[in-house]
């Protein structure tokens, strides 16, 4: 019995959360800084005692950036781990996904990269937020920024991911760029997976194209 309630009260005594970031693979460079910046982020803040009298306790796990095992981890983290907070995500469909569950469980959720302007827009719940910037701040000021620096540029060419972050950064681009521009035009687009080892046969086809701009939202290496 008394070992129980020393177990209870201990777990009383801290903060869970629960980290899930791309450790491995093409997006690690993204995951690797984010896992850096919460451990040194709570070692800092343990030693000054904590919040309100608690510690925190980091966990954290390889995402691998992909969709299924955010959602599994983030529900192995809440049912099992008993996690105050999810956080992490480097995609914005893994932050979509993360979010439903945050939703479903009632637990906060801090996304920290994945940018999709949905998760705070049509798709908020009251346990889902964000620390980085979203798809309309990114595109809308890179739009109007060329509009305004370079107006020589007319023709523009998108290659991006075939997911929510890459089609809904072009749409964005093209309705701010034809705004601030109405000489604008949008001469090809081109959808290649996420994190696909050869570009070749897209970057010929841009290069046949003759754009005076890319638009480019490739990430991950």
């Amino acid at each position: 019995m008394s070992l129980v309630l020393a177990s209870a009260a201990s777990a009383a005594d801290t903060i869970k959360l629960g980290g899930m970031l791309p450790l491995s693979g093409r997006a690690s460079d993204l995951g690797i800084t984010c896992k850096q910046g919460s451990e040194l982020a709570v070692k800092e803040i343990n030693a000054k005692g904590g919040v309100l009298g608690k510690k925190f306790e980091l966990l954290m796990a390889d995402s691998k950036a992909n969709v299924q095992e955010l959602v599994s981890l983030s529900k192995r983290y809440i049912q099992k781990d008993k996690v105050n907070f999810l956080f992490g995500v480097v995609s914005s469909g893994g932050s979509l996904a993360v979010a439903e569950v945050a939703k479903q469980e009632k637990v906060i959720f801090m996304d920290t990269v994945g940018s999709t302007d949905t998760l705070t827009k049509e798709k908020w719940n009251r346990y889902s937020f964000r620390s980085g910037t979203c798809n309309s701040q990114e595109a809308n000021s890179l739009a109007l920024y060329t509009a305004s620096k370079y107006k020589t540029l007319t023709k523009f060419y998108n290659i991006g991911p075939d997911y929510e972050y890459g089609r809904t950064m072009w749409d964005l681009f093209k309705a701010k760029t034809k705004e601030a521009n109405p000489k604008a035009e949008f001469i090809g687009e081109q959808w290649p997976k996420l994190f696909i080892p050869d570009y070749t046969s897209y970057i010929n086809a841009i290069l046949q194209a003759k754009p005076d701009a890319v638009f480019c939202t490739l990430w991950g290496g």
